[in-house]
């Protein structure tokens, strides 16, 4: 049998409801601006709520759980046939 190595990549969505307190004088416009600028600046829900903070906005906590995503998507990019004399 031939082998051969293949590049997958997989997206997993997670949609998560986080409770958040914002101050009493942010309005909608405000709080538009703070989650487009955490947003922006995020690559995990963790530096998403950090990011939060800068504007004052804070959370209690929110289930981080990695157990059942909510959609799963996997795609083949690419393969190689491996040369078992270049594995030695």
């Amino acid at each position: 049998m031939k082998k051969v190595r293949l590049e997958v990549e997989e997206r997993l969505v997670y949609i998560r409801e986080i409770d958040v307190m914002i101050p009493d004088d942010m309005d909608e416009t405000g709080l538009e601006m703070a989650l487009q600028n955490s947003e922006s600046s995020a690559d995990s829900l963790d530096d998403f709520i950090w990011g939060l903070r800068k504007d004052g906005i804070t959370c209690d906590g929110w289930d981080d759980s990695m157990d059942s995503p909510l959609d799963v998507e996997v795609e083949c990019d690419g393969y190689d046939f491996i040369d078992d004399s270049e594995e030695d």
